[in-house]
């Protein structure tokens, strides 16, 4: 949509390749000329991660970014991007410990690249649920971390020594003094 003057107008248009369609409320990723779109797969919560780039005011497709197996369920969970930098969550919900991964890919010489994986928590500490990322710090949430005591954790990382290391840990408490697995502590991040 555009802005003019008055009143919001549709200015373009998305086309998926093979007319696939987006449903429910799948994340979404916008830096300059890149727009990353998660969508479930089939109902599966496999997911995948769909790749625009503006090219002269149009969006074009560039890939998609498929779960074979290889991430856990519920990939594009939350998705952050800055550059040539794309971070994905994901979290598996068949396991009750399974914990959080943040996939990061990295684009080189026009081809979406896996590059590491950060995996943190346990199931019930929703890691992942909210990343962002700004000038090389990643920040993500766990709104769940610390049972009863908390509620929840925000971590950064930085990328250091070759690997992606733990930089900061901050604690929510709680809001309003009522409790729950995902309470209003550390919801959303957003680092620049």
């Amino acid at each position: 949509y555009k802005h003019d003057y008055n009143e919001w107008n549709i200015s373009d248009a998305l086309v998926f390749p093979d007319g696939i369609e987006l449903e429910g409320d799948g994340a979404m990723a916008l830096d300059g000329n890149w727009l990353i779109l998660e969508r479930d797969t089939n109902g599966n919560l496999e997911g995948e991660v769909i790749i625009f780039f503006q090219d002269n005011g149009l969006w074009l497709y560039d890939t998609t970014l498929v779960n074979n197996g290889e991430f856990p369920q519920d990939f594009g969970r939350a998705i952050a991007i800055e550059d040539d930098h794309l971070f994905v969550s994901a979290q598996s919900f068949s396991q009750e410990t399974s914990p959080g991964w943040i996939i990061h890919f990295q684009n080189i010489n026009g081809n979406w690249q896996h590059q590491e994986n950060i995996i943190v928590g346990e199931y019930s500490d929703g890691c992942g649920s909210d990343i962002s990322y700004s000038n090389g710090y990643l920040m993500f949430n766990c709104p769940g971390w610390g049972g009863n005591s908390l509620a929840g954790a925000v971590m950064i990382y930085d990328y250091l020594d070759g690997e992606w290391q733990e930089v900061y840990y901050g604690e929510c408490p709680h809001i309003g003094g009522n409790f729950s697995e995902y309470n209003e502590g550390c919801q959303d991040v957003s680092i620049y």
